[in-house]
């Protein structure tokens, strides 16, 4: 996310088509490491405000090439 570190943002999640989809998606880095966050609109117990649970997942690291083959320790030629 780079400007802010430690920050992040979610915004209502246009893609979703069931109950049990996140009411608001989006990312969000944290010590360097990037995560998707979701989050889902809870009403709140005995006339408390509403609030919004999350879930953060690690953003898996892209794979090169390179790295997408088993490296089995033997060069072949």
């Amino acid at each position: 996310m780079g400007k802010y570190p430690n920050s992040g943002i979610i915004s209502r999640n246009q893609r979703k088509t069931q109950e049990s989809h996140p009411d608001y998606s989006g990312s969000a880095e944290v010590e360097g490491v990037e995560y998707w966050v979701s989050g889902w609109k809870n009403p709140g117990k005995n006339g408390s405000d509403p609030f919004v649970k999350l879930s953060f997942k690690p953003k898996e690291p892209k794979q090169d090439e390179a790295s997408s083959f088993p490296d089995d320790g033997d060069i072949d030629f």
